[in-house]
């Protein structure tokens, strides 16, 4: 379906264990690393890229988690989308996640939330360093810029929002 949307990449998610009879880790990775054997070929048959999003729900919901579990895996070629907010969520710091991410980020999600209440909310109205993320992210090499993600009932004004938030830090 991406190749036919004519996208260059797919964004997945790792996995979400059930809260209430969570699955072995070993065991989820372990289905996880099937879903990439079936993914991964097709993928690249049709010239599309999977990139893993750090999710805070997810069985590997931090980086590292997630770097050493695509290690294991051992495909070099997935990439990894980074979402500020989620990681913010988990109380990860963004600008060091950038750095233990480095050699697989694709793309970054921008959003905003505080680490009491999962959002991804305008930038400037959660708890989110964004003066730290833009001048970290304005010494990366991105082949993308960085993405607004915002979940919003009035996403007109809430992306405007944000894009003025961040035109305020010197956005580049």
């Amino acid at each position: 379906m991406a190749a036919e949307l004519n996208a260059k990449a797919l964004i997945l998610g790792p996995g979400k264990p059930n809260p209430l009879f969570p699955m072995p880790v070993k065991k989820m990775e372990a289905h996880f690393f099937r879903a990439l054997d079936v993914l991964l070929p097709i993928a690249s048959r049709e010239g599309i890229e999977l990139w893993v999003e750090n999710m805070p729900f997810a069985f590997l919901p931090d980086i590292d988690s997630l770097l050493s579990s695509l290690d294991r895996y051992g495909a070099d070629d997935i990439g990894v989308c980074y979402d500020v907010a989620n990681a913010h969520f988990i109380d990860e710091d963004p600008v060091g996640g950038f750095d233990r991410v480095a050699g697989r980020l694709r793309l970054v999600h921008l959003s905003d939330t505080y680490r009491s209440a999962y959002r991804h909310d305008p930038v400037g109205s959660g708890d989110v360093d964004f003066a730290a993320v833009a001048a970290k992210i304005g010494t990366l090499d991105l082949d993308h810029a960085p993405m607004l993600e915002i979940i919003s009932r009035d996403p007109d004004r809430d992306i405007a929002q944000s894009i003025e938030a961040l035109a305020s830090l010197s956005w580049s």
